[in-house]
């Protein structure tokens, strides 16, 4: 059965809507169903490819950092700062500050950003930047089998080769 709308051809191997979306479906490569069939606008992925120069730069910035200040004064200095340029971003578009949210929430910001950036700073003390970003290339793989085996998320083999293809090729380069 196909959706309602949407033609048989639609899940052939080629694009449909200007994408490759519905060929990662097929293939068990994108496993969230409320992923939009019509792409990625461009204006999203120019903000996914600035995060990940934003990443990379602040990656060695505070590999830099690290020579003049201890990690666990780095840490709340970024993140003081990553507060207040969200409290902007947040204020321009006209979302309130303050909202009802689940005291859970702020207990998962322990965990992360939190512990998981005060250890990568306390690593990234003894290792090189290249080799911290490295490490980081694991999350990944990490997340999928967390996902996996906690939220019981379906991992296709394809899935799985696919990705760690994607580590050996950061490795290498």
């Amino acid at each position: 059965g196909h959706p309602p709308g949407r033609p048989p051809e639609a899940d052939e191997a080629g694009p449909v809507d200007g994408t490759r979306l519905v060929v990662l479906r097929r293939i068990g490569l994108l496993l969230n169903p409320a992923m939009p069939r019509s792409g990625v606008a461009g204006r999203d992925l120019a903000a996914l490819v600035l995060a990940a120069v934003c990443w990379g730069t602040g990656t060695v910035i505070s590999k830099a950092a690290l020579d003049e200040v201890p990690p666990l004064t780095l840490l709340p200095i970024q993140l003081g700062s990553s507060l207040l340029i969200l409290a902007v971003m947040m204020r321009s578009q006209g979302i309130p500050l303050r909202s009802g949210g689940s005291p859970l929430l702020g207990r998962l910001g322990l965990l992360n950003p939190g512990l998981a950036y005060a250890l990568s700073l306390i690593g990234l003390t003894m290792i090189t930047a290249s080799l911290s970003v490295l490490l980081w290339a694991l999350e990944p793989l990490m997340i999928m089998a967390l996902a996996g085996w906690f939220l019981h998320e379906r991992i296709t083999p394809a899935f799985v080769v696919l990705s760690l293809v994607a580590v050996a090729g950061f490795v290498l380069i």
